[in-house]
């Protein structure tokens, strides 16, 4: 109970003083980047990490834009690890990003990634490759917890459409929740 205590009375000072001075006026410049990951294991495992870092610079007071390059991996195979697919992807877009006084943030953010494909259907039709182009549209909201006037620690909940299509003609679109976690540095 007293580690508890102590805990959230660092958490209340921390957000006292954090809170009060925030450097998105405009003018600045934004640097930082986010992280989310997925783990899946039934009927087989799948796992999936992106990292996108961000360079923004704020046009008016709590509205940033910039860019974020996007590097991700994804893995997928059965029980028996008999058939497998694993996909890399690296691509760059725009986003908005706009700040609350209450550390409350709403993004809009659009992708265009490149992916190499290689599926391993094991003895039965062996290993194919393929290339994927793939334009992701992602709004979200979530919160920026300012550790002091110059970093936030940053979390967010996106909704995310994309189309894939592929260097096979096959084409596939998808919506997927994603929980990101991240930070930003303030110049």
């Amino acid at each position: 109970m007293k580690y508890l205590i102590i805990l959230a009375s660092l958490l209340t000072t921390f957000s006292l003083f954090g809170q009060d001075e925030r450097p998105i006026n405009k003018g600045n410049f934004l640097l930082g980047g986010s992280t989310n990951m997925a783990y899946h294991n039934q009927d087989g495992k799948s796992y999936q990490i992106n990292i996108a870092p961000s360079f923004g610079f704020f046009v008016e007071n709590n509205i940033a834009i910039g860019l974020k390059p996007n590097f991700g991996y994804y893995y997928t195979s059965s029980d028996n690890d008999e058939l497998s697919f694993k996909q890399t992807s690296i691509g760059a877009g725009p986003f908005i990003k706009c700040y609350f006084n209450s550390g409350l943030l709403v993004e809009l953010e659009t992708y265009f990634l490149y992916g190499k494909s290689k599926y391993d259907y094991g003895d039965m039709f062996g290993t194919i490759e393929d290339d994927s182009k793939q334009i992701i549209f992602s709004p979200g909201i979530g919160y920026a917890f300012f550790i002091n006037n110059k970093v936030s620690l940053e979390t967010k909940l996106s909704y995310q459409v994309a189309k894939i299509k592929s260097g096979s003609n096959h084409n596939d679109d998808s919506e997927s929740l994603i929980l990101s976690f991240g930070f930003q540095i303030f110049l």
